[in-house]
């Protein structure tokens, strides 16, 4: 089952406003008390008591809020705690689940009042909640919320801001092993079931500890008390750190790894996954949710361009923009309430891009050219956008955008950058076989591109190549050769990059003074490099 809708009725800063989920990934975009949480703490409130009347609008007496769930499975009915259905009810597939806070008592319905019912729309009277059993009678049936244990089928996992608390419930039972917290606070438990050798995802976890995080993790005594537990890790025979000593990073990727790695089927609510981790790890836990994507559905909020071209690239998946406005006093001493909204982001480039430029990316690197070259050294990428390019093949002038990086550990991350990029932009692979990527014939280099071409194996291997040579000085004109072999012996790294910098400087400034003996002397020279830039102005339109 999952989440189909939401609508909030003078909810918080919400005057009236509904969003239509994917049953996959939604990413919740926006400025901070724009909303974001007030949608994750809407939902939640299914399975915990996360609404009070503090959370009616200030301006009204009453909130509303209407969740439709879809796709309910006959296994998936014990999640109900349902009362007064009666042996004659109709077991429902599709449900509205409905609940109100009203400030004045005497007028309330009753608090958190849930009800299953087919939905009809009235323009009089707003909702009408049709309930049938089998022989035509209404059936009231009050839903209390969802089990909040993984023993009795709980559906909602919960990782709100400000995950990481000061002290860990050291209780090692099943009641503790299998309860879904609001908050880490039963961690140890959680880390004890899958660090047993047994457990089926044991494995899997220990890989992605190793991967993310660069070790392992268990359960050590806390404070030197045997009778206590706690996760952590051991650093030799007797010494241990313990997850509280940690910083909030490593507990947030512990906590999703566990859940992920064990359950199917739920809604996983996310707050500002991006909090406390370093890019790259994100990475590696945003690519675990893509796999589990399939069968759970995630409502993730997030500041963070690098979750939003992750998990934004399919096209089921869908992106909501949040904003808010202060609203003008309607007369002298009445309130000024901020109002919320929500806009489904079109599945448009221009949309995507004016999304990424609002959080901040700064995707001028890639421009829109027809294709792409992504070299390992400036001074290669300079030659050839300017020389080169212009001079022998000039059909790839303004087509064909070159792209320097620092080096070959740059080199693959920034390819894999660009083709997130540009899939999260046009939501499929436009630029596909559009790009290629060179670095110099060293040992550095190959392995790199060895490295691409493993992962992209349905790409030409021509897209991923190594000059025959291992520095692209040699490419320069015979007239510099001695002095780039007195260079290519220098053992200190920045003596040689400065050298490499001031002839590149000279070989620059005597082209731009002597071009037609310049072009001369670089056919002969750069002549391999001129044949690939051909072969692309081949393939390029």
């Amino acid at each position: 089952m999952f989440v189909k809708s939401l609508e909030m009725i003078n909810t918080k800063s919400f005057s009236h406003a509904k969003i239509v989920f994917s049953k996959g990934i939604n990413l919740l975009l926006g400025a901070n008390n724009s909303g974001k949480s007030v949608v994750i703490k809407a939902l939640s409130n299914l399975q915990y008591k996360a609404f009070t009347k503090k959370d009616i609008r200030s301006t009204e007496d009453f909130s509303k809020v209407f969740i439709e769930i879809h796709n309910i499975q006959k296994n998936e009915l014990s999640r109900f705690n349902i009362d007064d259905i009666g042996s004659n009810f109709i077991t429902p597939s599709d449900v509205l689940i409905y609940w109100g806070e009203f400030r004045n008592a005497s007028v309330a319905e009753e608090n958190f009042m849930y009800d299953i019912n087919n939905v009809k729309i009235d323009s009089t009277i707003g909702y009408k909640l049709i309930r049938k059993s089998k022989s035509g009678v209404l059936v009231n049936a009050k839903f209390t919320r969802f089990p909040e244990s993984e023993e009795k089928n709980n559906f909602i996992y919960p990782f709100l801001a400000r995950r990481k608390i000061q002290n860990y419930n050291s209780t090692l039972n099943s009641v503790e092993t299998y309860r879904v917290a609001e908050t880490f606070i039963n961690l140890t438990a959680k880390i004890q079931k899958i660090t047993n050798a047994s457990h089926p995802m044991n494995e899997k976890f220990r890989e992605l500890c190793q991967k993310i995080l660069g070790f392992n993790i268990g359960i050590i005594s806390a404070d030197h008390n045997m009778n206590s537990s706690e996760a952590g890790i051991y650093t030799d025979s007797t010494s241990t750190i313990s997850v509280s000593s940690m910083g909030e990073g490593v507990v947030n990727i512990l906590g999703l790894i566990v859940i992920l790695l064990t359950e199917n089927n739920k809604l996983y609510l996310i707050e500002e996954i991006e909090n406390d981790i370093h890019p790259t790890a994100l990475k590696h836990l945003l690519d675990l949710i893509l796999s589990k994507a399939n069968n759970n559905q995630f409502i993730i909020s997030t500041h963070s361009h690098i979750v939003l071209k992750y998990l934004g690239a399919n096209i089921e998946n869908k992106l909501f923009y949040l904003d808010w406005q202060s609203s003008s006093p309607l007369k002298k001493g009445s309130e000024n309430v901020p109002t919320s909204s929500i806009t489904e982001i079109e599945n448009t480039p221009f949309a995507r891009m004016k999304i990424l430029e609002m959080l901040g990316y700064e995707y001028f690197d890639f421009d829109l050219f027809s294709a792409y070259l992504i070299l390992e050294e400036s001074t290669a990428e300079k030659i050839i956008r300017d020389l080169l390019i212009p001079n022998f093949t000039p059909k790839l002038y303004l087509k064909l955008k070159t792209i320097a990086v620092n080096g070959t550990s740059d080199l693959a991350p920034r390819f894999i950058e660009f083709h997130r990029l540009f899939v999260f932009i046009h939501t499929s692979e436009i630029y596909k076989y559009k790009a290629w990527v060179i670095a110099d014939g060293d040992e550095s280099g190959i392995k790199c591109i060895d490295g691409l071409k493993q992962k992209f194996i349905d790409w030409p291997e021509s897209h991923f190549r190594t000059f025959s040579e291992h520095n692209f000085e040699l490419y320069y004109p015979e007239r510099f050769q001695s002095e780039v072999q007195r260079i290519l012996v220098l053992k200190s790294k920045s003596e040689k990059q400065e050298a490499k910098r001031s002839l590149f400087l000279k070989v620059v400034k005597w082209s731009t003074a002597h071009i037609d003996l310049a072009l001369e002397e670089f056919k002969i020279s750069a002549k391999e490099v001129i044949d690939i830039l051909k072969e692309i102005e081949k393939k390029i339109k």
